[in-house]
């Protein structure tokens, strides 16, 4: 279960937020309180739970630069880099003289999806037009475009392997972690399995759900959700994760 550390303002206890927050509570919400809020997430290592602020915060304001940076990090940190990589645009678009490193970023996450010509050009821009006092930064991005130019090279000459997310029945809205295989067509993950983000006030766990154990097959080369696992793993109330298996499949460590 994600959970959200921070101080309850009175203008949270005055929209009713209990244990579940939901949507209707957030859209009522100040675009200014909706980023404090994720930003405190941010600070508390949630990045999942910023985004949920954060998202309600920049379709609050549009030319909230600060909270679409914030943003574009919290996608990061959860490894949405497609999103992360548009949000960055976005900022450095809306604001470049304010943001300016937010081009770097861009450029860092364009790299991250594969994109090497546009995260060349972009680091090359950076590195032209960046007047900021952060000359590492600079001298990253000189290093990142010879990286580029590297891995098109390497692309070219090896095997192209396509990367796709797995099936929604796996793939939920909230995070999925630590797949573990049990044999080439078999695996066992952790999982906090609902349709919305779920998260709770730090000492609040009334009907709180947590992260299981599941088992997903592979058949036809097509993944697909099968079960809750039924090892003795999973307890009632507690988050179940990690699992890592010792070589000789003797022993299963997990947290």
């Amino acid at each position: 279960m994600t959970v959200i550390r921070y101080i309850i303002f009175f203008f949270v206890i005055s929209l009713g937020i209990k244990s579940q927050t939901d949507s209707v509570a957030l859209m009522q919400m100040e675009g200014k309180d909706l980023r404090k809020l994720g930003m405190n997430a941010m600070l508390q290592g949630d990045p999942n739970t910023a985004v949920t602020f954060l998202e309600f915060a920049v379709n609050k304001n549009k030319k909230d630069y600060a909270a679409q940076i914030l943003l574009a990090e919290a996608y990061r940190l959860v490894r949405n880099y497609d999103a992360s990589e548009k949000m960055y645009a976005r900022a450095y678009k809306g604001d470049p003289v304010k943001y300016p490193e937010a081009l770097f970023y861009e450029a860092e996450m364009q790299k991250s999806n594969g994109d090497y010509d546009k995260a060349k050009e972009n680091f090359a821009k950076f590195k032209k037009e960046y007047k900021g006092d952060d000359h590492d930064m600079k001298k990253s991005a000189g290093k990142e475009m010879e990286y580029c130019d590297s891995a098109k090279k390497m692309i070219e000459a090896e095997k192209k392997i396509i990367v796709e997310h797995l099936p929604t029945d796996i793939n939920k809205v909230n995070v999925e972690s630590a797949p573990m295989s049990l044999d080439e067509n078999t695996m066992v993950y952790s999982s906090l399995r609902t349709d919305k983000p779920e998260f709770i006030i730090e000492g609040d766990t009334n009907n709180a759900m947590v992260r299981k154990f599941y088992l997903a097959t592979r058949k036809d080369n097509q993944w697909q959700f099968q079960k809750e696992w039924e090892e003795p793993f999973n307890k009632p109330g507690f988050n179940t994760g990690n699992g890592s298996m010792t070589p000789d499949g003797k022993k299963m460590y997990f947290t």
